[in-house]
């Protein structure tokens, strides 16, 4: 990590997992509808300790289109791009990052009333997305109908279901995912 604090791969893998999801929310009309939050999701930490809740200012991606609101009032999205999340360790139950990273999600969406959305990716493999076994739901999919090729595991121990990213947005119509307050 550089002088300041910022992390330059994690910033880059932040505007591409925004740019992602605004083409998928927009069926590849447009480019623009998240963007990175505002210190990736630290004005509303500093916030936080002053007793002040940013909700729409949480995770590291935010709407900034009104056709997008919805999904940001629902999901928390976390963004981590690393040489090495120690996938091998999560998958055996080793000291591992992402199991650090989920636990510190989903306490931070549980505290604003969000489902958690960790996307991460590692050298050399496609970028992922885990989300609680409830979560799935919101995305209107039958689990057990998905794709081999598209989950990649299940891990009751933390509830969640993880995914690739890009094939699961290929079989998630975005039209179709249930929000908070519909």
């Amino acid at each position: 990590m550089r002088k300041g604090g910022s992390n330059p791969k994690g910033g880059a893998f932040e505007r591409k997992i925004a740019l992602l999801l605004s083409e998928w929310m927009s069926g590849g009309e447009y480019k623009d509808w998240f963007w990175r939050t505002a210190m990736s999701g630290g004005r509303s930490t500093v916030f936080a300790k002053r007793g002040i809740s940013l909700k729409n200012q949480v995770g590291d991606i935010c709407a900034i289109d009104e056709h997008s609101f919805k999904f940001s009032k629902t999901f928390m999205i976390e963004c981590k791009n690393y040489k090495n999340i120690h996938l091998h360790n999560f998958i055996t139950g080793a000291h591992n990052h992402v199991t650090e990273w989920w636990h510190d999600l989903a306490e931070k969406s549980d505290d604003v009333d969000k489902a958690p959305l960790l996307i991460m990716k590692q050298n050399q493999w496609p970028e992922l997305i885990m989300m609680h076994h409830a979560t799935v739901r919101l995305f209107r999919i039958n689990r057990n109908k998905v794709p081999l090729d598209v989950m990649v595991a299940w891990y009751p121990d933390y509830g969640a279901y993880l995914f690739k990213l890009r094939p699961f947005l290929e079989i998630v119509d975005p039209n179709r995912v249930r929000y908070n307050n519909d």
